[in-house]
């Protein structure tokens, strides 16, 4: 039966990786009206992204130049989440707009992951004998997984562009993080902009 599950998260990871999915899930189809991905901000805790037609691109980067207007982008798609319950994010504050997808990863996702391919507790008693970092190598070794991306990617409610968003070792060290309590998990945010300005769409993904 272990041998059976970790044969399916294989298989379902290969096919997730192997599917090129780009930041364009309401973009029009034709090239003209095509949203491309322009890091407005990026720091350990959150990567902002400006999802902007393509004919708007050159100048949304030209505009990102004055610091005023960074500044102003950033206050308006950032979000300030302090309240916390039972490890569960209960308030949140982002981006006016139509809510496209919102994920998390919580410790009890790697826990359900890791201990269907092993034993009850398999985890805590990993962690207890590794520590944290040794803990997630062996965890993706484990699982057969082929990068850190299939991780994540093995809950099956993360889409392949929300997760390689960000490379492998931010993933890895994310968690690292989660494994050690420092966060509580990671939350992606992709969310439309209702207004009939630019960006088109919020993509937000953060530590907390």
């Amino acid at each position: 039966m272990k041998a059976k599950t970790k044969q399916l998260l294989t298989l379902l990871m290969a096919g997730l990786l192997s599917i090129s999915v780009p930041f364009t899930t309401y973009a029009s189809t034709s090239a003209k009206n095509s949203l491309v991905n322009v890091i407005v901000s990026e720091s350990d805790e959150q990567t902002i992204i400006a999802q902007v037609p393509k004919e708007y691109v050159d100048e949304y980067k030209e505009k990102l130049k004055d610091p005023v207007f960074k500044q102003e982008q950033i206050n308006m798609m950032s979000g300030n989440n302090s309240d916390l319950s039972e490890g569960k994010i209960v308030a949140q504050s982002l981006p006016e707009g139509k809510m496209i997808a919102q994920r998390y990863l919580y410790r009890s996702d790697i826990k359900r992951i890791y201990e269907s391919a092993t034993a009850p507790n398999a985890l805590e008693n990993l962690i207890l004998n590794f520590g944290p970092s040794a803990a997630v190598s062996k965890i993706i070794a484990t699982l057969g997984l082929g990068s850190p991306w299939g991780l994540v990617g093995a809950l099956g409610t993360w889409a392949v562009e929300y997760i390689r968003v960000k490379p492998e070792d931010w993933w890895t060290q994310s968690y690292i993080m989660i494994l050690e309590k420092s966060i509580s998990c990671v939350r992606v945010s992709h969310i439309q902009n209702l207004k009939p300005t630019y960006p088109a769409a919020w993509l937000i993904l953060e530590r907390l």
